[in-house]
């Protein structure tokens, strides 16, 4: 399906639907926290901002760079997936029940994971 010329955001069409940047960012995030609380973890509010931060600039590029098929989109979720794990795994031994900041440096390790870091 072809993107419609003119609108405001770009978008990623998925399944017959339209996923814009606050939308794609929005999946990303419940999936962070779905993780989280699966894992019995608080997300502090600094963790969380910078998380988010992350997640915005990553979605941003990957409109910016219009790369935003199916394929480009199933890898960002993958990368983001494994983000995710490496965090939690980070978070459960060294600060059991709260994802903090070190879990999130310890996950930029992985690196290369497209589009995010």
């Amino acid at each position: 399906m072809p993107k419609e010329k003119g609108t405001l955001e770009d978008q990623i069409y998925m399944d017959q639907h339209v996923l814009t940047e606050s939308e794609l960012t929005h999946r990303f995030w419940t999936e962070t926290q779905l993780a989280a609380q699966a894992s019995n973890l608080e997300i502090p509010v600094p963790c969380a901002t910078v998380i988010r931060d992350l997640i915005l600039v990553g979605v941003r590029k990957m409109f910016k760079l219009s790369r935003t098929s199916e394929t480009d989109l199933a890898e960002a979720e993958e990368n983001w997936s494994r983000f995710v794990e490496a965090m939690i795994k980070e978070a459960q031994e060294k600060s059991p029940g709260h994802l903090r900041e070190h879990a999130f440096v310890a996950a930029k390790k992985l690196r290369p994971l497209w589009p995010f870091c």
